[in-house]
């Protein structure tokens, strides 16, 4: 359970490396899905923000991220069911980054 609809995840990479897609696998519900990721040259992070509504139960969505991003030294993900009240249940089943 978290309060205020989100929910967080961050991977972190000991030798950096090029994801070019990430592949989620959630529970059933509306949400919003914003991806920080970090090069690893530094910088501020390239900002992917997407928004999933009327999906299957149980869906897996595809997030291609280019191959101009180069290697990545980390990547937050954060969730936003968009029909919770104060709290919201966020079912996160599977990640894998390609």
């Amino acid at each position: 359970i978290v309060k205020d609809e989100l929910a967080a995840v961050r991977a972190e990479f000991a030798t950096p490396r090029r994801v070019h897609r990430i592949i989620l696998t959630t529970g059933s519900m509306d949400y919003e899905l914003s991806l920080a990721l970090y090069r690893a040259e530094g910088g501020e992070p390239v900002m992917v923000t997407e928004t999933f509504r009327g999906l299957p139960d149980d869906p897996t969505v595809d997030v291609a991220l280019g191959a101009e991003l180069g290697p990545l030294r980390r990547i937050d993900i954060s969730f936003r069911d968009l029909n919770a009240g104060t709290i919201a249940k966020i079912h996160l089943r599977e990640i894998e980054f390609e």
